[in-house]
């Protein structure tokens, strides 16, 4: 990478930092229990009630194409919903997600149990579409985040498995392959980020490097074998520049607004939900 390009990379990466940074100085900041996850952790946690009563467990992460995620619960008596239980997707605002000590991920619903035995199941008869996910906040008591600036029925709203994306190919907007979605990593809040492996081995080494993009800058598609491909609403060249993951920095939530900020989004905590 030359000089020029490297001080023209700084300087706006700088710039991010002290947008953020304002925001925050404006009481915008996120909450202070903020933490990321990668999907594939949560799946297999078991889910308590703050009184620590075993309600059920995480069957899957499926993420809305607005880059929002749903923890996928099943649970309840087999005399009622059969032998397999029931799978209710929750809003990650209606649970609270923490460690252990020993690296395990814990996960303790906000309400009471009863709550659960009421709450919207998935039925494979019927794919989510925006208003089942509307419903689906609502029942919790959380007001859907596309309504909060006014953008409720965005075109094109799907649901997609974490699992399923996970090795996807991640083309640009001329059909090159440049690299593979590694992982989905999820905020305690539910906000969902592709983390992109790419790059020349000669600049990043032979492993490459790994980048979170948000969801809103992607286009997934669903094959006919049920297998994802990615594709980049930007060009490449502003992938190479893009804030990366660094396993020295776990991300807080001023470098998660950092990342949503390069892309020129909005970060959805720092909306008025009036």
């Amino acid at each position: 990478m030359n000089k020029s390009v490297y001080m023209i990379a700084l300087v706006a990466f700088l710039s991010l930092g002290l947008v953020a940074s304002n925001s925050y100085a404006a009481g915008t900041m996120g909450k202070s229990s903020f933490m990321t996850f990668d999907s594939r952790d949560l799946i297999g946690a078991s889910v308590r009630d703050s009184s620590g009563e075993f309600l059920g467990i995480v069957s899957e992460v499926m993420i809305d194409s607005g880059g929002h995620a749903f923890a996928i619960v099943n649970h309840g008596d087999y005399d009622l919903y059969g032998e397999g239980g029931a799978n209710s997707p929750v809003p990650f605002e209606a649970l609270r997600i923490s460690q252990s000590k020993s690296g395990k991920e814990r996960v303790v619903f906000k309400m009471d149990a009863e709550h659960f035995d009421f709450a919207p199941y998935l039925d494979p008869t019927k794919p989510i579409n925006r208003q089942r996910e509307a419903d689906i906040y609502l029942y919790y008591g959380i007001q859907p985040y596309w309504t909060w600036s006014g953008t409720a029925g965005k075109g094109g709203f799907k649901e997609f498995d974490s699992l399923n994306l996970e090795g996807a190919a991640v083309k640009d907007s001329c059909g090159k392959v440049i690299g593979i979605v590694n992982e989905v990593m999820v905020d305690s809040d539910g906000h969902a980020f592709a983390v992109i492996n790419h790059g020349d081995s000669d600049l990043y080494g032979e492993s490459g490097v790994d980048t979170p993009v948000p969801f809103q800058e992607l286009r997934i598609h669903q094959g006919k074998a049920g297998q994802d491909t990615v594709a980049l609403k930007t060009d490449m060249e502003h992938l190479d520049f893009a804030p990366y993951l660094d396993p020295t920095r776990p991300i807080n939530r001023q470098r998660e607004a950092n990342l949503y900020l390069y892309y020129g989004i909005q970060p959805n905590w720092t909306r008025s939900s009036e």
